[in-house]
């Protein structure tokens, strides 16, 4: 049995309980699927160029600080959220909702930072 056994101290991932999970983030493939709906949104309100960009670089930003998990910085999401907002509310408010669905599998911290600006862009 000991073959079979790993140490914890070795141990990349390790959690305990029924419902334990650890999240070191979504593949690249998930947050392409969760991001989706926002890259549309971008193409379909964004008719200046430039401004196309920099919502694409914006949202880039995000989706790789979303990639990190537990990692990532709430702090960056929160600013780069209220950029996309300054931008353009639709494009907002498809991320935030993005963000901060049941399903998104995004670090718990991320959907609170999105919560919030979502609450604050609705006062």
């Amino acid at each position: 049995v000991h073959g079979d056994q790993t140490k914890i101290s070795e141990a990349e991932n390790f959690a305990v309980g029924d419902h334990a999970q650890v999240s070191k983030g979504l593949s690249a493939a998930e947050i392409a699927q969760l991001f989706a709906p926002v890259h549309q949104k971008i193409e379909e309100v964004a008719a200046d160029p430039d401004d196309k960009k920099e919502l694409k670089e914006t949202l880039e930003k995000i989706e790789q600080e979303v990639g990190k998990g537990e990692e990532a910085n709430p702090t960056k999401v929160e600013r780069w959220l209220k950029y996309l907002g300054s931008m353009s509310g639709d494009i907002f408010d498809v991320a935030a909702a993005a963000l901060t669905s049941p399903a998104a599998g995004v670090a718990m911290v991320i959907k609170k930072v999105a919560a919030k600006a979502k609450e604050e862009a609705a006062t």
